[in-house]
């Protein structure tokens, strides 16, 4: 988990590039959202995804509210 959260958080500035990059583009992106149930507890979050031809986005989040691709 450590050598996850090191990836991520080094990632970070990446991460909005990407997400500017695909927002940016002529072409419309797909966004959806896909259950994803957590192990340790009976709850549920999302995993959403912001794509087009640009490459691909992933956000965790644990609601499935129209706030998230705001």
């Amino acid at each position: 988990y450590g050598l996850c959260e090191a990836v991520a958080e080094h990632g970070k500035s990446v991460l909005q590039g990407i997400r500017q990059d695909i927002l940016n583009d002529f072409c419309a992106p797909h966004l959806d959202e896909t259950p994803w149930k957590l192990l340790s507890e009976k709850k549920q979050g999302y995993l959403w995804v912001l794509s087009n031809r640009n490459g691909c986005y992933y956000q965790f989040e644990p609601t499935r509210s129209g706030k998230v691709p705001e």
